[in-house]
Parts: structure tokens; sequence; C-alpha cells
């Protein structure tokens, strides 16, 4: 078919299978935009902005300097607008800190969608942007379906997705219809077919599979594995007595060359899990959700005055850092701060007795340090590591509360975006928008037909599958 010019479309939605090419229709269409105007490019996660940011940096493309494009989730674009304008919006200021995000979300979403369509903002939003894109669409829900239609009383909107992704249909959430609600708000106009994300890395057959499992899933239908390409797609039995060892073995699949990347992919729920598999898998360290909400359970009970304050630390210490004993901690401490002690304290132990004799934000920030600095440790929770200790250290520079300084870290690593490790575990919640050369599902049984889909499609060379039976989804 006609390659589709995103420039062209009025109003419309494209539908798009994973891996064939609509990042790079989106990035085509701001690299021959030449207008005055930026266009705002919105989606879904902060996965996908992320990924859409990388691949527009990639084709050299400028953002704000360059005033091509803004790039935005639609929940924080919606928060950045009725911060601009409280009064207008009227909307409760605790909520913009997002404390709590399954409290706080449907709120600033409802406050966007209020001043979007009573129509308060039409001047300023005909004079910021010159169109719309959103990516991802198969994710909103209806409000967030509700404040996109209400930009399309303004602005010119198209919208991509595809149906067959859509795995935000939890807690609630009520996620749009694609022919019911979509089409008939955004017309159809084009559908993606080539999956260049295998295609350009060498893996075409297993490309041909994947849009083949598409339609089996997207029908109802199981998709059989032993049928997949025997060069690309490699099943593990599970339900023999050994699971345990077999996702472990899964988990350290080998790179198929230098640079290459693993994503490894666990069960939803079990998070807990997927920090037990990143804590064994040498090299592995989580995918964190952007609302680090770890982060702000610790800056909320963090208590310097409290007797159990280097208790706490360490514990926290031991949460992101393999190697870290919060007992063997306390003993030693007990032992040094009584004389009985007959090595010498190790850097770690030196920075906790520095917290304990002079509690401070700052001499948290350095115990933290200090235990991954130490011989034999690994960081397996990075993001969250390193989070907690700018959040410790700006509370100590800037006199701030360490859940303010902590919710200003949160919001500085939700705008921009997570690095993609060489080896990542989580889940596909967690996932989806990022791809790397080798995906690995630890639970293929227990996936639905979309989980599962976006499950199969993050590998571009090769896919690793524990299951009990090769017959998945259906």
């Amino acid at each position: 078919m006609t390659e589709i010019n995103l420039l062209n479309i009025d109003r419309g939605s494209v539908t798009a299978p994973a891996g064939c090419g609509k990042t790079e229709l989106i990035t085509k269409a701001v690299n021959a935009y030449s207008g005055l105007k930026p266009i705002l490019i919105l989606t879904h996660t902060n996965a996908g902005v992320a990924a859409l940011r990388a691949r527009l940096s990639h084709a050299g493309i400028a953002g704000i300097a360059g005033n091509r494009y803004r790039l935005a989730t639609i929940d924080g674009w919606s928060l950045k607008l009725i911060k601009m304008f409280p009064a207008i919006s009227g909307h409760d200021k605790t909520i913009t800190d997002v404390l709590n995000p399954r409290r706080d979300y449907p709120a600033i979403r409802k406050f966007a969608w209020d001043l979007l369509q009573n129509r308060h903002l039409s001047t300023l939003l005909q004079s910021s942007y010159e169109r719309v894109i959103v990516d991802e669409y198969q994710d909103c829900n209806t409000i967030q379906h509700q404040i996109v239609c209400a930009l399309a009383m303004e602005l010119r909107v198209c919208v991509v997705g595809d149906p067959m992704q859509a795995i935000f249909n939890f807690a609630g959430n009520s996620l749009v219809d694609w022919n019911e609600d979509v089409r008939k708000s955004f017309p159809a106009s084009g559908h993606l077919t080539t999956p260049w994300r295998w295609r350009n890395a060498g893996a075409e057959d297993l490309g041909q599979w994947l849009l083949h499992a598409r339609t089996e899933l997207s029908e109802g239908r199981p998709i059989d594995l032993r049928k997949a390409p025997s060069s690309s797609v490699v099943w593990l039995p599970l339900g023999k007595g050994n699971d345990e060892e077999v996702k472990r073995q899964a988990a350290r699949t080998p790179l198929p060359k230098p640079g290459a990347r693993v994503l490894v992919i666990g069960d939803a729920i079990n998070v807990s899990g997927h920090h037990a598999c990143a804590k064994q898998t040498p090299g592995a360290v989580v995918i964190e959700a952007v609302a680090l909400s770890q982060l702000i359970q610790f800056a909320n009970n963090f208590n310097l005055e409290s007797e159990d304050a280097i208790s706490a630390l360490a514990l926290f210490a031991h949460s992101v850092i393999t190697g870290v004993s919060t007992a063997e901690l306390l003993k030693r401490l007990t032992t040094i701060n009584n004389g009985r002690a007959i090595k010498p304290p190790s850097p770690a132990e030196h920075a906790a007795l520095e917290f304990q004799l002079t509690p401070s934000y700052l001499a948290a920030a350095k115990y933290l340090e200090a235990c991954y600095s130490m011989t034999g440790t690994r960081v397996f929770r990075p993001a969250l590591l390193f989070s907690a200790i700018e959040a410790l250290r700006s509370a100590h520079q800037k006199d701030l509360s360490l859940l303010d300084a902590a919710i200003r870290v949160r919001e500085n690593f939700r705008a921009n975006g997570r690095r993609i490790p060489s080896r990542g575990v989580g889940s596909t919640l967690l996932l989806k928008g990022l791809e790397a050369e080798v995906a690995v599902i630890l639970n293929g049984d227990d996936l639905t037909n979309e989980n599962l889909y976006v499950a199969i499609t993050r590998g571009s060379m090769r896919l690793v599958v524990c299951s009990n039976s090769p017959l998945l989804g259906g």
C-alpha cells in the first residue's frame, strides 16, 4: 500500500502491529514537518516517551530547541496543563504531587478534560501547537480518549495504535474500544503490515510468524510454539519438577551478539518475583515503575530521629543491593560500639557508624554509596537506589523534607524515562514500548492474549518461552 503520511491526516487513526514501523512513521512525519509551531506528540507510557525521544534524537531531530515537537504522556501533559491554570481548573493542589497515583491521576484527567471541553484554552492551544499525534492509543482509557477528542475540537489529530496491545484494562481502568470508540471518533486512515523490527534484525521469518500469531490471538485461537521458526524461538517446558531452575537458566539466556539486550518478562502481579530474578541473575536489573512507589514510601517513613533509623536505612539497602545484610550490620555495629570488634570497620560499617553518631540525610546517602561500592555487592535496582541517594542529598542541600525531595526526583525520572539495561526484568506493563534483541517469557501460560502478544514481540532476534504447554493463548 501507499506509504502513510501522518501530516496528511487531519482527523484519523492508523492501526500499527508491534514492530511494523509506527515509531518510524511518527519520526518521518516530524522530520518532514517545517511549520512554525511544534507538533504535540502524546503517548500512554513513559517507556513510550523514552522510545520516541530516542528515535527522534537518533534521527537528529531536536525537540524544544528545534521547535519541531513537544513530547509527553497524556497524563503528564494533563498534569502540566492543570498546574498552569490552577484558578480556572479549580483542582485540589495536593493531587499534583501524585502521592497516590491511583487516586490522583483520575482526578488530574477529569480536571484537564473540564478545561478542554469548556474550550477555555482554544486560543492558547491553537497558538501553541500545529497538530497532535497520539501514539499507543489502544491504551487510552475513556477519560483520556475524551481529552484527545477535546483536543481534536481545536487541532488536527491523528492517533496510532494496535488493539492487540491493549493491556492496561485492570483495576477499573476502562479502555477505549478500537472499533466502537476510536474509529468512530478518528476514522481509519491506514494499516501497517511490514515487520520492520525483525526484517532489520535479519529475522524476517520470526516477524512474519508474529504477524500470523497476532491474527490467531486476535481471533481467539492459540498459537503453537512448535510451529515457530526454530532458529529464533525456543520453548522451555515447565511442569517437570524443576521449574525454578528452568526459569533461572532462561533468564540467563546468552546475548546473540555483543551489545545486545535481553528483556526478561515475569508475572505482572508478583513484583517481588522480579526482584528475586534480578537478584539471582548476573548482570540483571529491575525495570522500575515510573511511580517509584518504594522511593516515596521510604521517603515518607524514614525518620532521622527514630531509634530504628539505621535499621530502616540498612533494610532499604538490602532491598536494592546484593550482599547487604541488615541483621549482620546491626550485629557488627553493636560489637564495634562495645569495643569487642577484632576486624576494623568496613567502609560501609564506618558510614553506618557516622550516621548513628550524627544522623543526617547526607550521612544516609554516604552510607548507601558505601554499600554499593563494597567488593562482592551488585546493585540490582539501580533506578531506585540512585533516586534515593539523589533525594537524600537534595533534601540535605536544599533544606527540603525528604518527601518533597523524593517527589522532585520522581518527577524528573518520570519526565526523562527509563534507560534499557543490557538485561532488564519486569512485566509486560513495564516493558511495553521497549524492545531488545532477546525476549524471555518466564510464565507463558499465565498471560492473556494481549499480554502474550506484547511479550512475544519484545525481542527482535530471539524469543525464549517457559510454559507448561507449547500452545499459548486462545
